[in-house]
C-alpha cells in the first residue's frame, strides 16, 4: 500500500510540473480595489491597489496598499504577501498568505495582522485576470477575538 501512495505522489508531481510549463512567469500584475468595510466599530470606504510579479510555477509575490477613509481614525494598510495559483490553464484555484500593517491616524496605535486567502482566478484571457474568493485575517495586537473573514473579488492586468 505504501508503494501505491509513493507512485501516486510521483504522478501528482509530474502532472503539476507538466502543467506548470503552461504557467510560466507572466510578469508584472497590477490590480485595483474599492469597497466598503468595517473597522473600529465604524463603516469606511476603502481604496487600494496590489502590485505583484509572477515569478513562474504560479507563484506571485505581491505588495498591497489600501486607504481606509470616511471615519476616524483613518488608516493606510500595507500588506506584503505571496499567492500561489495552481498551474492549470484558464480557471486557476489559488491560495495565499499575507502580513498586514495598519498605519493608524489620530494617535491610535498601529495594528499588525496575518492572514490567508483562497479562491478561483480566471487567468490566461489575454492581459485581463479576474478572481473571486475569501480571505481571513487575525489581528496580532488585539486583546480579544479579532478574527475577520471577508469575500474578495478582483480584476487586474498583467504586463
Amino acid at each position: 500500500m505504501d508503494h501505491v501512495r509513493r507512485i501516486g505522489s510521483v504522478l501528482a508531481l509530474v502532472l503539476t510540473l507538466a502543467l506548470a510549463d503552461r504557467a510560466a512567469a507572466d510578469g508584472l500584475r497590477l490590480g485595483a480595489s474599492a469597497g466598503v468595510g468595517r473597522a473600529y466599530g465604524q463603516t469606511y470606504y476603502q481604496l487600494g491597489g496590489r502590485l505583484g510579479y509572477d515569478v513562474g510555477l504560479g507563484l506571485t509575490p505581491e505588495l498591497g496598499l489600501n486607504y481606509w477613509g470616511g471615519a476616524s481614525p483613518s488608516f493606510f494598510q500595507l500588506s506584503p504577501g505571496i499567492t500561489w495559483y495552481l498551474p492549470v490553464p484558464v480557471l486557476r484555484p489559488y491560495v495565499g498568505g499575507f502580513y498586514a500593517h495598519d498605519f493608524v491616524s489620530s494617535g491610535f496605535p498601529d495594528q499588525d495582522g496575518i492572514g490567508v486567502r483562497g479562491g478561483i482566478g480566471l487567468l490566461g484571457a489575454g492581459p485581463l485576470s479576474i478572481g473571486i474568493g475569501i480571505a481571513y485575517e487575525r489581528r496580532l495586537s488585539c486583546p480579544s477575538n479579532c478574527d475577520t473573514w471577508w469575500p474578495e473579488a478582483s480584476a487586474g492586468f498583467a504586463f
